[in-house]
């Protein structure tokens, strides 16, 4: 802004210097000429005294009033010079004002652009903040609702584990009661048989040998429950991704679906228009062409 009103200043004050310089050229001039005529008034004045050569008093009076009229005519031409020299800055003064009458002017122009351009920023920028919220609230409603989703499977999962470890505590209790049960029962044999020592240390032997392998059993019975359940987890961890998976691609297709529907809606659109224009310029030439044929009629008649 700054360079062009600098622009501006400098070409109004090239529009306005001829008129400076005819006055500074005019002022000159009238100062020479004055200054050559109280030079002529002198010499006159200085001959006319040496043609005298010493007269009387009278004449010296009046030479001396001539030399009198000299200097007031070179006060006069002292005073002309020094009222053109007053008169230069009221000539410069003037193009200053225009200069800054213009540059006023140029300034409130640009000001009145800049607040037109920021009405017109604060707009679009209005319309893009609310396009941005209304996708702002179409993410949360999917994200709450994805959330919800998960929070079902979780609980649904944690109730499976509960009852799962419900089950494992109840068949410990039942091996336990068995175990006790069994020691009941061999004390009461190891009792009863003590004649038979032999016997019952063969029973005791294959007794213990059978409990060992049953809780072989019952140990490798538990890890591949747990090997079950960790399957399981990942499983329905996986099922989980591949939904959220298909909620994306769902949601993409939506999208596509919509702007596909907006070109098509804008196609039929354009082509209604074209039909329009089509069908109006139709009518314009079935208009002209009934003009013509009756002017033809009328001619014809009026020839007949």
């Amino acid at each position: 802004m700054s360079d062009e009103e600098m622009e501006q200043g400098t070409e109004e004050e090239e529009s306005d210097g001829p008129s400076l310089t005819k006055k500074v050229a005019t002022g000159v001039a009238l100062s020479v000429a004055t200054t050559a005529v109280a030079a002529g008034a002198r010499k006159l004045l200085s001959d006319s005294g040496a043609d005298e050569d010493g007269g009387d008093e009278d004449g010296g009076d009046e030479h001396g009033g001539d030399e009198d009229g000299g200097d007031e005519s070179d006060q006069t031409s002292e005073r002309s010079v020094s009222e053109l020299a007053a008169s230069r800055p009221t000539a410069r003064r003037s193009p200053a004002k225009r200069s800054s009458a213009k540059r006023s002017n140029a300034k409130r122009s640009t000001a009145k652009r800049s607040s037109t351009k920021r009405s017109t920023a604060k707009r679009s920028s209005a319309k893009r903040s609310g396009a941005k919220r209304s996708t702002a609230k179409r993410s949360s409603t999917k994200r709450s609702s994805a959330k919800r989703s998960t929070a079902k499977r979780s609980t649904a999962k944690r109730s499976s584990a509960k009852r799962s470890t419900a089950k494992r505590s109840s068949a410990k209790r039942s091996s336990a009661k068995r175990s006790s049960a069994k020691r009941s029962t061999a004390k009461r044999s190891s009792a009863k048989r003590s004649s038979a020592k032999r016997s019952t240390a063969k029973r005791s032997s294959a007794k213990r040998s059978s409990a060992k392998r049953s809780s072989a059993k019952r140990s490798s019975a538990k890890r591949s429950t747990a090997k079950r359940s960790t399957a399981k987890r990942s499983s329905a961890k996986r099922s989980t991704a591949k939904r959220s998976s298909a909620k994306r691609s769902s949601a993409k297709r939506s999208t596509a679906k919509r702007s596909s529907a907006k070109r098509s809606s804008a196609k039929r659109s354009s082509a209604k228009r074209s039909t329009a224009k089509r069908s109006s310029a139709k009518r314009s030439t079935a208009k002209r062409s009934s003009s013509k044929r009756s002017s033809s009629k009328r001619s014809g008649s009026s020839r007949r």
